[in-house]
């Protein structure tokens, strides 16, 4: 399968889901040799069915939310969905029973991209911040 090609800030988002959904990012750092395994590993990644629509659904997810949340900082995904369902009317969902449902739906693809890359995502943790971004920015 093809892959999306991102800009930057879509990737750094999708990275910040994915920190934020996993809680287990720790900055340590990879040796060389984890590091060019785990560049490999994102490589396969990015161009499977699994992440793409990961990565359609999110954007798709960030059309509907409320601009202002650029600013906003999230420790936990209940702060996260409480913000979202008090200010239902300033997003693009329809009502609240749809904003659950992209919330589930995005907890549901992001589960499924790090279940099935689990060998990327377990580097993924050591990486340190810089390591993540090279990886990221030399990428498709």
């Amino acid at each position: 399968m093809e892959s999306i090609n991102l800009n930057l800030e879509m990737k750094y988002l999708i990275a910040l889901f994915i920190i934020c959904f996993s809680k287990s990012y720790c900055q340590s750092e990879l040796n060389n040799q984890d590091f060019q395994q785990a560049k490999k590993l994102y490589i396969e990644m990015v161009h499977t069915y699994d992440y793409n629509e990961m990565v359609r659904f999110l954007d798709e997810f960030k059309s509907k939310l409320p601009i202002e949340i650029r600013d906003v900082n999230f420790t936990t995904q209940e702060e996260f969905r409480k913000y979202i369902f008090n200010n239902i009317e300033k997003s693009f969902f329809d009502d609240k029973e749809q904003a659950e449902k992209y919330i589930l739906y995005r907890d549901e693809v992001i589960s499924k991209v790090i279940k099935n890359n689990s060998e990327f995502y377990e580097l993924f943790k050591k990486c340190s911040p810089e390591q993540l971004l090279e990886i990221m920015k030399n990428s498709p």
